[in-house]
């Protein structure tokens, strides 16, 4: 499988665990703060794994 795909999955998994911890802690009424931060991180998290994928893993 290609870098891209897997830091791809990688990151959706990140995301669902944001969503839920974030969720729980802020409350699911404040949507839009929630789904702000869910995003942020899968970004984040994506770029990262892509990063080091790439460099340090070689896929």
């Amino acid at each position: 499988m290609g870098s891209n795909i897997l830091a791809l999955i990688f990151a959706a998994g990140l995301g669902a665990l944001t969503y839920r911890y974030v969720g729980n802690h802020i409350g699911y009424g404040n949507v839009k703060r929630v789904w702000l931060t869910t995003g942020l991180v899968f970004v984040v998290g994506y770029v990262i794994l892509l990063i080091t994928f790439v460099f340090l893993v070689h896929i």
